[in-house]
């Protein structure tokens, strides 16, 4: 953990500033997820696949013009973008999911109910996840 933190996620500007725009981009994609799973009573992966849709048009052209300066046309990095978006819903989603569920096998209760905390934790995940994509992949310089 200590070498990925070392070698790909030290505190950077350009780390920086992912975090202000996903800040930026999480509290609006988890508003959407939170609004439709617990007011429109949208299931767990309709509410989080719009909530990543949402949040992840918001990343891609904040982080590409602000975080990354990046210059390549949109039509060159958009699809790799949506394959990274896929990638990151898929595999931190259903961690997220299954995190949750393993803790509320162990603990009865801790505030939230199961599939909040799996929107909450799959979020980190998918954080750490879609910043080493654009970092890396996307946008590299």
């Amino acid at each position: 953990m200590t070498w990925i933190f070392v070698n790909y996620l030290k505190p950077t500007k350009t780390f920086l500033m992912f975090l202000v725009v996903g800040i930026v981009n999480t509290l609006i994609g988890l508003f959407t997820v939170f609004l439709l799973m617990n007011v429109f009573g949208c299931s767990y992966w309709i509410s989080t696949l719009v909530g990543i849709v949402v949040g992840g048009l918001v990343s891609f052209f904040l982080n590409r013009l602000v975080t990354f300066h990046s210059k390549a046309a949109i039509h060159k990095v958009f699809f790799s973008f949506i394959l990274l978006i896929c990638f990151c819903y898929i595999c931190s989603f259903s961690s997220g999911e299954l995190i949750a569920s393993l803790i509320y096998s162990h603990i009865y209760y801790i505030g939230l109910d199961e599939k909040n905390l799996a929107v909450i934790v799959g979020s980190g995940i998918y954080t750490i996840l879609n910043y080493l994509g654009q970092k890396y992949i996307i946008f590299p310089r």
